[in-house]
């Protein structure tokens, strides 16, 4: 029953690392490398990095072939189980309901696991452009990158079955388990940043990141902080531009993609310094009334850190925010330059950019007063209203109109004075 199309060769183990894991913090690739890792709609390539590792990727491929299950679009196929239960290409709905969580069941091992399912509308995605995210995916293999296991094709969706973050999205984590302090979100935003860092180590950028695409799952009692939702995210060429269409609401878009400019791996930068001021604030920095205005405060880094919302926040934890939230794209530290700022430390920690802190650790570099998240039940609620299909290229127009030609658009890097105007509310 399976659809001939297939999204590539690469195999889902479930029990065994990736058979084409790449190491967590890798080296720069080289122009042989990234040219082999070249993402396109319609062709598929995997990152290689040396004979040797080609060869052991096959041997392990070939050995293991019995017990892999094969990344393909299929039919959608439905069984029932014993009980009756309508089974989905291999997939049960868990009995909690909630709507992409469901429960599978691994024939060959007889385990079961809990994952993720991500129902892509066939009316708003060509099948092309859901075979790129699947391709891109496949390519990917990092603790703080959410996994693809799976894909099937059903009547009116794609489905991209992916691992599952056991404790959900990154604001409703912060929330729910409270006592929030600069230390323990410095930690968080490090493990962001190591997800970014590997990404543009490939030329990858993510192109939407926002809280709703930053997940959280437990492992060994600690939080592990991942990147999810692909479905925007792009390999850069070093010879082209790339220009990305802006859908829905601009809140954590760079300037470069308000404006229709081309998108560059410093956007990611960019919609982090957001990220960061959301989860020190529980304030969008940018948001007004109206898109149009919103669109403007971004073009001309029209935000302030006022004290009613940032009390209790240390100066370098707005200085970080500074650093990211620059207009010019190549102002903006590189991922690994972030993950060497003073602020991000942990106590005894060497500046050396590791990946791995334990987030009990004490930090110096922060204070210990916790941070007011009241307003991130808001910030929340708010979001989860939030149309993010509607094209907005119309705004160009109004934005050249008030900003004038692009020599004239304003360049601030510096830090806001903090008598500056309020940020938007959440409601």
């Amino acid at each position: 029953t399976a659809r001939p199309l297939r999204a590539g060769s690469l195999a889902t183990c479930w029990d065994t690392p990736h058979p084409l894991s790449h190491p967590s913090s890798p080296k720069e690739p080289s122009s042989e490398q990234k040219r082999h890792s070249s993402c396109s709609r319609h062709k598929s390539t995997h990152v290689e990095t040396s004979e040797t590792e080609r060869n052991c990727v096959l041997s392990c491929f070939r050995k293991s072939l019995s017990w892999h299950t094969a990344l393909r679009i299929r039919r959608k196929s439905e069984k029932r189980d014993k009980e009756g239960r309508k089974i989905e290409n291999g997939y049960r709905k868990s009995q909690d309901g909630l709507a992409n969580k469901v429960s599978v069941k691994v024939q060959t091992r007889g385990s079961k696991r809990t994952v993720a399912a991500k129902l892509v509308n066939k009316k708003l995605l060509r099948r092309d452009q859901v075979l790129q995210e699947i391709r891109l995916l496949q390519t990917l293999d990092h603790p703080n990158l959410v996994r693809l296991l799976d894909t099937y094709e059903i009547a009116n969706s794609y489905v991209l079955v992916l691992e599952m973050a056991d404790q959900g999205r990154f604001l409703d984590y912060i929330v729910s388990w409270g006592n929030l302090t600069e230390e323990k979100a410095a930690l968080y935003l490090r493990e962001i940043l190591e997800a970014l860092r590997y990404l543009h180590n490939w030329g990858i950028a993510h192109l939407d990141l926002k809280p709703e695409n930053i997940v959280v799952e437990h492992v060994s009692s600690q939080p592990v902080i991942k990147l999810t939702d692909f479905g925007d995210a792009v390999q850069l060429s070093p010879t082209s531009s790339y220009f990305h269409p802006l859908l829905g609401s601009p809140e954590f878009s760079a300037p470069e993609l308000v404006l229709g400019q081309p998108a560059s791996l410093m956007s990611d930068i960019w919609s982090l310094g957001v990220v960061t001021y959301v989860v020190l604030s529980g304030a969008s920095p940018f948001l007004d009334e109206s898109l149009e205005e919103t669109c403007l405060n971004i073009c001309r880094l029209d935000f302030s850190f006022p004290e009613d919302y940032f009390q209790g926040v240390s100066a370098a934890a707005r200085d970080f925010v500074c650093l990211l939230l620059q207009s010019e794209p190549e102002r903006r530290p590189s991922a690994a330059s972030c993950l060497r700022e003073p602020w991000l430390q942990p106590r005894g920690v060497a500046n050396t950019g590791s990946a791995t802190f334990n987030h009990t650790q004490a930090s110096q570099n922060h204070p210990a007063s916790h941070l007011d998240t009241s307003r991130l039940i808001s910030f929340i609620e708010r979001r989860k209203h939030q149309n993010d299909v509607r094209p907005v290229d119309a705004i160009k127009a109004f934005l050249h109109t008030r900003l004038g030609p692009p020599a004239t658009f304003p360049q601030r890097s510096h830090c806001p004075s903090l008598s500056h105007k309020s940020p938007a509310a959440a409601d």
